[in-house]
């Protein structure tokens, strides 16, 4: 089934409806789709003119009206092809059509008016909510039997549209008019478990409170400098693992060997001391600079920032004497006792170190130069004084070569430390702070507005019951947490799904919250409608509550505010068809036998549906002419006076010499 929803009093809805009700023919039967049924929600020009913005600009409302006279011509024309013998062609360039069918198989005309020209409040919202509500109640799954073993006899579209078909040949057609449009009312019971939901999400968040406010200190700083090996020298040494600190001179290197063959040997096993260890620091600043490809918390860690990350979720994140607030003023903020200001420390101090052994290099060259003189000219007696020098000048020469390149590197580690650091911050520690920072703003907002109960949002749905009326009950289920394991399981929770989140989308964080939430208060999770109802009323006794709900719910709730909404014109009095249909979920044992007492007293449908949050009735009367609209002849004078003034009007595609049927 397919379900098209229209404005047709001005632009892209009375420009366009009719195309696209074709065009979705011509696409179902280009896929073999036949036997789908087509629904048409046209939303007349009243609903606009409910707006105050818009009946307050004369300019527009005569707009409206106009446009949406001739939109009314166009579509009951298209629905009396059977009459006047015509069809829908078009040629679009990309697919042409040609139909002698009726847009659509059920066509609704929906007002916010009803037959003594009463408006519903917030008319506008009202009736697009109605509209959407009718579709999602056809859409919903419908059980024939709470075994689920049986066909819903009469109460699915399909088998609603035969019905139709039935009543509406026996409608006598009047002056030649199409009489194939359908008006429904529409009135909800609803049990709003997301309310409750929402309120035990907002006091779980109100407990959590005293985490946001939590700010490490310089020493609770240092502390976890020591305790995770991330001080200066820590990170030093990690850099020149497997680096030997000084050259290694075999003892056959000695005067005798040098005499012989000259100094280019020694100098060469310094030459090799200095590029292992150069080659070593290369191999562990690549490791010690790797950033983490994803948010969850590495088991094992080997880059510098891998190990930060560990350790500040396993330190602080799960943890309610800190929380992942604390944990973020530890990374970045917190007065300036945190891992950034820290490194920038790390910084200066490696720049003073550079710039100090720079400064001993013409000593280290000189002292050099000086011993392979005296080694040169050294005799029997004093060689191996004189060798001793030499291999402590060359010695010192070359440990002073790759303390210049342990400090560069180190420098470089710490320039990549420090901006993986800020990295972390903003792309992780950042939003999800932020998250729980929002999360806790609408929780609080929300919580005040439910613990004193909602305005009804609109004139069909009635709330069952309120969050305050169970507020009580919700907030022992929250004082009976273990707080310290709920934060436990929600980072955990995070963590696992940051993908969900991190990318701050509010549909997939809405979803991940409530779960959550949910999880944690399996009491009320399990909790059915019925449950509630039996709280309501304060009954246990099945009969009883089920009377209490044909009573109080069905007829006094349900029935008598479902009236059909349209502005009937009063000197239209012939009969039409009527189709009622009572849904209930099919969970609830009590409901639907109260719903079968009232169903077949009534004589109406009786559906069990798979919606398990809310009862409903929906009225439909069918066998209506267009001009059995109150508003019909208001909007067709002012489209005479547009005529006349030769005002430019929307462009619209069905033209023909047929008389018209109004």
């Amino acid at each position: 089934t397919v379900h098209i929803c229209a404005g047709i009093s001005g632009g892209t809805g009375s420009g366009t409806f009719l195309d696209v009700c074709y065009l979705v023919r011509q696409a179902l039967q280009e896929i073999g789709k036949t036997d789908a049924s087509v629904c048409g929600y046209f939303f007349l020009p009243d609903v606009n003119l409910s707006v105050p913005e818009i009946i307050n600009n004369p300019l527009t409302s005569q707009y409206i009206k106009v446009n949406a006279y001739a939109a009314l011509q166009e579509l009951d024309y298209c629905m009396n092809f059977t009459n006047n013998k015509d069809s829908f062609r078009m040629n679009y360039g990309f697919t042409k059509v040609d139909f002698k069918m009726q847009p659509v198989d059920m066509c609704y005309l929906i007002s916010a008016m009803d037959a003594e020209e009463n408006r519903i409040a917030d008319s506008y919202h009202s009736v697009i909510g109605l509209v959407a509500n009718n579709i999602i109640n056809f859409v919903a799954n419908s059980f024939g039997d709470l075994r689920e073993t049986e066909k819903d006899n009469g109460k699915s579209l399909a088998e609603y549209i035969s019905v139709w078909n039935c009543v509406r040949a026996g409608i006598t057609l009047q002056h030649g008019a199409s009489v194939d449009y359908n008006i429904f009312g529409m009135a909800i019971a609803e049990m709003p478990f997301a309310e409750l939901d929402t309120y035990l999400g907002a006091k779980l968040f109100e407990a959590f409170c005293p985490m946001y406010d939590k700010v490490p200190t310089k020493k609770e700083r240092n502390e976890f400098l020591i305790n995770n090996q991330l001080q200066y020298e820590d990170l030093r040494k990690s850099l020149t693992a497997n680096c030997p600190g000084t050259v290694n001179f075999p003892t056959n290197y000695d005067a005798k060997m040098y005499k012989a063959r000259g100094n280019a040997a020694f100098v060469q096993r310094a030459s090799d001391f200095l590029a292992s260890n150069m080659g070593e620091m290369e191999k562990n600043l690549r490791t010690m600079a790797e950033d983490i490809t994803e948010f969850n918390i590495p088991k094992e860690s080997t880059s510098l920032i891998s190990r930060t990350y560990k350790a500040l979720c396993d330190s602080f994140v799960t943890s309610l004497d800190f929380g992942p607030f604390y944990a973020k003023r530890m990374l970045f903020g917190g007065n300036n006792q945190n891992l950034i200001y820290a490194v920038d420390g790390y910084i200066a101090k490696n720049n003073e170190n550079l710039a100090h052994e720079l400064r001993q290099g013409q000593l280290r060259d000189d002292e050099y130069e000086q011993a392979k003189i005296r080694m040169d000219s050294a005799g029997i007696l004093n060689e191996k004084k004189r060798m001793e020098e030499y291999l402590n000048a060359l010695n010192n020469l070359y440990v002073h070569h790759y303390k210049v390149e342990q400090f560069k590197n180190m420098g470089t580690l710490l320039a990549q430390y420090k901006k993986l650091l800020i990295k972390l911050d903003h792309n992780f520690f950042a939003v999800l702070t932020q998250m729980l920072e929002t999360l806790k703003e609408t929780f609080a907002k929300n919580a005040d507005v439910l613990s004193e109960g909602i305005k009804e949002e609109n004139t069909y749905t009635w709330k069952i019951l309120s969050v305050k009326d169970i507020k009580e009950g919700l907030d022992e289920d929250v004082k009976n947490l273990d707080l310290n394991q709920t934060l436990y399981a929600l980072m955990t929770d995070l963590f696992e799904n940051c993908k969900k989140w991190i990318d701050q989308d509010e549909n997939e964080i809405s979803k991940l919250i409530s779960d959550f939430v949910l999880g944690q208060f399996q009491t009320v999770a399990k909790k059915t409608m019925t449950d509630y109802l039996k709280e309501k009323f304060g009954v246990d006794n099945a009969t009883l509550l089920e009377q209490k709900i044909e009573d109080a719910i069905i007829q006094k709730e349900l029935w008598s505010k479902s009236t059909p909404l349209f502005w009937k014109n009063s000197m239209y009095n012939r009969p039409v068809g009527e189709q009622n249909i009572l849904t209930v979920p099919f969970d609830s044992l009590e409901i639907c036998n109260a719903a079968n007492n009232f169903a077949e007293k009534k004589r109406i449908t009786l559906r069990r549906s798979g919606i398990i949050d809310k009862m409903s009735v929906m009225r439909f009367y069918s066998g209506f002419p267009m001009y059995a609209y109150q508003e019909i002849q208001e909007l067709e004078r002012a489209y005479e006076t547009d005529l006349k003034l030769f005002l430019p009007l929307e462009p619209h595609i069905q033209a023909s010499d047929q008389p018209s049927a109004f």
